[in-house]
């Protein structure tokens, strides 16, 4: 393996990072960037290493990096190196919330007692909407509560989104601190952005849609 890298021997590369997401949200920016450089390195020089071997590479950079190799829906256990892929595409209308809490990865998985058993073989048809939030609902987020016992005011969040009536279903991003909210219509989102920076105008707020 170390042969195909001797090519980047001596090499000095400048790397401009526009964040266009916050820092310490829990969206995955940081080793997003890692794996983005990663890819362009591998295409640029032609390396000829496998998906099996990128994963293998990027996990020792962050564990979550091998999630963003590619643009495919993926249901996720464990800290992010755990997951199955599904080929199927479902554009959702999201929300994101981030209220300016920086939570430490380490310190939240340190505070978590127990991982939910995923069982991959249960059914998801990702072109059913209303059976994907389902699944969605029944493995929910296991790093939540540890959140909460590091951060008490994110359980404000989650009161805001109690009283939005419309959305068919909210978690948080990883291991926070951010949130995320589904709706059906572009006209909700709107509609709970501007209840959200009217109760709490420091959040950062962003409507987005799955690609």
């Amino acid at each position: 393996m170390k042969n195909k890298f001797v090519i980047l021997k001596n090499k000095n590369f400048d790397i401009l990072i526009k964040k266009n997401i916050p820092n310490g949200s829990g969206f995955g920016g940081a080793s997003s960037n890692a794996t983005a450089v990663f890819n362009f390195l591998k295409k640029k020089y032609n390396l000829k290493i496998s998906n099996k071997k990128s994963r293998d590479l990027l996990s020792q950079i962050g564990k979550d990096c091998p999630l963003f190799l590619d643009q495919k829906v993926k249901l996720i256990k464990s800290s992010g190196e755990k997951f199955i892929e599904f080929k199927d595409k479902l554009k959702l209308q999201v929300l994101l919330i981030y209220p300016n809490l920086n939570l430490s990865t380490k310190m939240v998985f340190n505070k978590l007692n127990k991982i939910s058993n995923i069982s991959y073989k249960k059914s998801i048809n990702l072109k059913n909407k209303r059976k994907l939030l389902e699944v969605c609902k029944y493995y929910g987020n296991d790093l939540i509560n540890p959140a909460l016992k590091i951060k008490p005011k994110l359980k404000t969040i989650i009161n805001l989104f109690d009283n939005i009536g419309d959305s068919n279903f909210f978690s948080m991003t990883g291991s926070g601190s951010a949130f995320f909210v589904i709706f059906d219509k572009k006209k909700s989102l709107l509609n709970a952005q501007k209840m959200i920076k009217k109760q709490r105008n420091s959040f950062w707020t962003k409507i987005v849609q799955t690609v």
